[in-house]
């Protein structure tokens, strides 16, 4: 998968399912200057919440992994500290 087929995949697809589900807050799409390497990265309000849309987004990362997109780990963070 390209890296503008990444960014149209998580924008037209992700993006819109994401931001339906109880407890998200944001999103971001992180590209590696020098690899193919994506990150994406999704803020929820609780961990019920993550495990919640890990279960819902399950036909995304089909369709992804049909397109050529690997997906290499999932975690889970706690946010210490954040800035606006």
């Amino acid at each position: 998968m390209s890296r503008e087929q990444a960014v149209e995949f998580f924008r037209d697809k992700v993006l819109g399912d994401l931001s339906a589900m109880e407890g998200f807050q944001e999103a971001l799409l992180l590209l590696s200057d020098d690899t193919d390497e994506v990150l994406a990265v999704s803020l929820w309000d609780t961990v019920e919440h993550i495990r919640a849309a890990e279960e819902k987004t399950a036909p995304h990362r089909a369709a992804r992994d049909r397109m050529g997109g690997k997906r290499s780990s999932m975690k889970v963070y706690e946010v210490a500290y954040r800035s606006r």
